[in-house]
């Protein structure tokens, strides 16, 4: 992967949170740092590892579907154009967030819509 230099040296672990009541795996993930992994700090890179998954899981999630139509590659254009369309759905998902936070009519609007999918055109 890297012709002209050596390859980086990473750390991997990897979580199984197994339900004895059920007897089943209920999560499995596997992460790679730079980080150093010792007894004393792999329970905090568990969950800084789990919280980071999360929040970016479900950003993507919310961009993708709840109307902002968003996809991991959007491939349009030969130059720029992907990253103004990202650059524009992003705007939108801030805007859309500080008047959820700070408007009362916005916040009755979201509230009888429920999902942002009606404003497509």
């Amino acid at each position: 992967m890297r012709e002209n230099e050596p390859s980086l040296m990473v750390n991997w672990y990897e979580v199984e949170i197994f339900d004895a009541a059920k007897n089943k795996v209920i999560y499995k993930n596997s992460f790679i740092t730079n980080h150093e992994l010792s007894e004393s700090n792999i329970f905090k890179m568990i969950v800084s590892g789990r919280t980071r998954w999360k929040v970016e899981n479900e950003s993507n999630n919310i961009l993708k579907n709840q109307g902002y139509n968003l996809e991991h590659n959007f491939g349009h254009g030969q130059e720029n154009l992907s990253e103004i369309l990202l650059s524009l759905n992003l705007l939108a998902f801030l805007f859309h967030n500080v008047l959820d936070l700070v408007n009362s009519m916005y916040q009755k609007v979201r509230e009888s819509l429920v999902t942002r999918k009606r404003f497509k055109t």
